[in-house]
């Protein structure tokens, strides 16, 4: 709920600055479109589960809503991995072992992604001066 502030009081900044309201245009028109459930499915995705809190405080949606949802994304996220931790436990050995085979290539392609994401955003940087 926090984040959720941090996106209302930040509206009337992004309200008052044309750059940025127009490098946040498609992120806020695509949430306008599917507000309720972006912010139930925003709470299952790793990554977005804490930018979609200021992205809904942002739009203004009602904490209600905005409490609802998040509480129906997060359980599914928790069931889930519960009911992973349920299935693997009898067979931790074997998951061990996968992961000690690859854990190597699993760093090496994550280090490789994170630099290409890095490069781009440095291209973009230089573009956008």
């Amino acid at each position: 709920t926090l984040c959720y502030g941090f996106g209302i009081i930040g509206r009337s900044y992004i309200d008052k600055s044309p750059k940025l309201r127009k490098k946040l245009a498609y992120a806020l028109e695509t949430y306008e479109k599917y507000e309720n459930a972006s912010v139930m499915i925003g709470r299952i995705i790793p990554l977005c589960r804490t930018y979609i809190s200021i992205v809904a405080g942002i739009g203004k949606q009602k904490f209600i809503n905005f409490l609802t949802f998040s509480f129906v994304g997060i359980a599914l996220w928790n069931l889930l991995l519960m009911l992973l931790g349920y299935i693997f436990y009898d067979n931790i050995e074997m998951v061990f072992h996968i992961y000690d085979k690859y854990k190597i290539f699993i760093l090496i392609v994550g280090v490789f992604i994170l630099i290409i994401i890095f490069i781009k955003f440095l291209k973009r940087k230089i573009i956008n001066k």
